[in-house]
């Protein structure tokens, strides 16, 4: 599990997704690979996408790009800004929640695996729950 997350660290996402695939299963539904798996998803995310400032231009032009609103959010809750990345995910929800499945939500639920701050998970599944309920 740290070769994963070295791999991922270094942004060989081919790389850590092979190591991940090959764990056995008493490792794979361990929390640090649960961890890599959504970091892994969300890179995927990326792939081909503008970069942070682009898309915060794009998002400024026309506020219903709801792609554009989910890549900002990915990348930001990659690059660590936690808070922002779950505001544009809870922007999604608000704005959409039928956008590609229910992303935003989704989106959200995957993002807790990674965020290390309780209070801020608690906070953010309780304006999720809201939206839902």
């Amino acid at each position: 599990l740290d070769l994963i997350a070295a791999l991922l660290q270094a942004g060989n996402a081919r790389e850590a997704e092979l190591e991940l695939d090959g764990l056995p299963a008493n490792l794979a539904t361990d929390d640090r690979a649960k961890r890599a798996r959504a970091q892994l998803d969300f890179a995927k995310a990326l792939q081909g996408a503008p970069g942070e400032s682009e898309l915060a231009i794009e998002l400024a032009a026309n506020p219903n790009n709801h792609r554009a609103r989910h890549q900002l959010g990915v990348r930001r809750l990659l690059a660590g800004d936690h808070e922002a990345a779950l505001e544009c995910f809870l922007a999604l929800m608000r704005a959409d929640r039928k956008f590609d499945d229910d992303l935003g939500r989704k989106s959200l639920i995957a993002a807790f695996a990674l965020i290390d701050d309780p209070d801020l998970v608690s906070r953010t599944r309780k304006q999720m729950a809201a939206m839902i309920f």
